[in-house]
């Protein structure tokens, strides 16, 4: 099961990325100064910004330490076109301390109380 809901996702995911190389082509949009990545997760907006346009830097903010470890020693292998800058600090409206509540399911992870009962957490704590 945990297969095939990952592989649902990385097709959505396929598709989204391939409507913005599209619109950011379409529109003569293929160098960037800065890039702000908002929850880098696992690196994989790095990975993309890198493969499809020229980037002269990327902060990358993940304010997960599970989720952070793996994306510094995942920096360090890969040789990216890029200066890659890492912070493990969540961005958001207000200057707080928070609880991040970590999943299984890395990128379900969230700030947000997690509602137990609810159908789309019982389909992710199933796989």
């Amino acid at each position: 099961m945990k297969f095939l809901v990952i592989f649902f996702l990385d097709i959505f995911d396929f598709f989204y990325r391939l409507n913005l190389i599209n619109f950011l082509k379409k529109n003569n949009i293929q160098k960037f100064n800065t890039i702000f990545d908002i929850g880098a997760h696992k690196g994989e907006s790095i990975k993309f910004f890198n493969k499809y346009f020229k980037v002269n830097k990327i902060y990358s903010f993940e304010p997960s330490p599970i989720n952070f470890q793996y994306l510094q020693k995942y920096i360090k292998r890969k040789k990216f076109k890029s200066l890659v800058i890492l912070e493990n600090i969540g961005l958001g409206i207000r200057s707080e301390k928070k609880i991040l509540n970590q999943t299984i399911e890395s990128s379900s992870s969230t700030f947000n109380e997690i509602n137990y009962d609810s159908k789309y957490f019982k389909k992710k704590k199933n796989y």
